[in-house]
């Protein structure tokens, strides 16, 4: 992710949620969308998820007015996906698919 964020690249939106707000100045200066801490209130959680929808139409408003590129139609390249584990298999994931990142730990 630092690696796309340092080349320019669109990143995914991030909006962090902890029960350390200690770590909250630091999301910042990493351009976080937001920062939530537990128990987390509905009201924040929603204008979270507004400012994200906000931003992501943003985004395609200014995609949709760029010029089409050689590479339209084809496959994406490897960093559009991000690769899991899930229950001890590697899987590619599209980044525009994911929704949200949970850490169990």
């Amino acid at each position: 992710l630092g690696q796309r964020v340092a080349a320019g690249q669109a990143v995914p939106l991030i909006v962090f949620v902890t029960a350390h707000a200690m770590h909250a100045l630091r999301a910042f200066e990493l351009d976080a969308l937001d920062y939530l801490t537990k128990p987390v209130r509905r009201e924040r959680l929603q204008a979270a998820l507004a400012r994200a929808a906000q931003r992501l139409a943003e985004r395609a408003a200014v995609q949709a007015h760029q010029p089409a590129t050689a590479s339209d139609g084809a496959a994406a390249p490897d960093a559009d996906f991000i690769t899991i584990t899930d229950r001890g298999r590697l899987k590619r994931v599209p980044v525009a698919e994911v929704l949200y990142f949970k850490a169990e730990l």
